[in-house]
């Protein structure tokens, strides 16, 4: 197949939402998982340097991504490197504990609610409410209302998935005996 990517969107419907080409962040996150378990000394040592890289690679990605998104390098390098950024961060972001801070607090309480997020964002908020909502008379400023709403609404729909189904499949889970 040959594919001419010259609009963001045919980069984002034939790369970035295709499986395979993000199958890499998985088996980051494996491996990582692994080193974490298994090597923990390793994990933790390098923890600040890994950071520093981690976040080069996460900047480096979003600063090319303003110059061109469909170029070889979007299509082809941005997915592992971004990845690895991730990656990178995941040792000194993994040895934070106990904070009592807002910023702690704030990410521990996204992190709870993280799966509700993923689940409900893209096809209940923007595609069902967002999608029917026209401001479009408001220029800019709908533009600018309907990220907010979008926050706003994937927040709060989320903490509501979390508290009222989450939780308590959990709990149901738990009680539950699994023998086979």
């Amino acid at each position: 197949m040959d594919y001419n990517i010259t609009e963001y969107n045919d980069w984002d419907n034939m790369f970035r939402k295709e499986v395979f080409t993000r199958l890499d962040s998985i088996m980051y996150g494996v491996i990582g998982s692994y080193i974490s378990f298994y090597h923990k000394s390793i994990w933790l040592k390098y923890k600040k340097t890994l950071l520093f890289i981690g976040i080069l690679f996460l900047l480096f990605t979003k600063l090319i991504s303003f110059r061109q998104n469909t170029s070889f390098y979007f299509c082809v390098f941005s997915f592992p490197i971004n990845s690895l950024g991730a990656l990178f961060l995941m040792p000194y972001l993994s040895a934070i504990k106990n904070g009592k801070g807002f910023i702690f607090k704030a990410v521990t309480s996204i992190s709870l609610i993280s799966y509700s997020m993923y689940l409900i964002n893209l096809t209940i908020v923007q595609n069902w409410i967002l999608n029917n909502i026209d401001i479009s008379y408001l220029g800019i400023y709908g533009m600018m209302l309907k990220y907010f709403l979008f926050w706003l609404l994937t927040v709060l729909i989320s903490i509501l998935m979390y508290k009222y189904f989450e939780i308590p499949m959990t709990k149901l889970r738990d009680k539950v005996s699994w023998t086979i």
